[in-house]
């Protein structure tokens, strides 16, 4: 499935700030402090990269859809500050959560 298959979704993804989607992420965070550490490294340091055209905004990334021509999924991507790795949220998901 698209984002582009939901009437609305590229605008409210595109809506989503730094704030919504930090505390998006902290209300998800369970009580036990070692879950959002990084499976690779074992730190605790994610980082969310800014938009390039709005640095109040996270980075959105566009991941193209297997065996369609214009169908890309959209994601906010978190990745560790200590060795890299990275983790992906489902943009509308996150965004219809936020937004309503």
């Amino acid at each position: 499935m698209s984002i582009h298959d939901d009437t609305g979704a590229p605008e409210k993804v595109s809506s989503v700030n730094f704030l919504e989607f930090s505390t998006y992420i902290l209300s998800k965070k369970r009580k036990d402090k070692n879950l959002m550490n990084c499976p690779f490294c074992s730190k605790d340091s994610w980082i969310a990269q800014p938009s390039l055209t709005d640095p109040n905004k996270p980075i959105v990334l566009m991941m193209p859809v297997q065996n369609t021509k214009d169908a890309s999924m959209w994601f906010f991507p978190l990745s560790c500050g200590n060795c890299g790795y990275s983790i992906y949220f489902n943009a509308k998901s996150v965004a219809d959560e936020i937004k309503g």
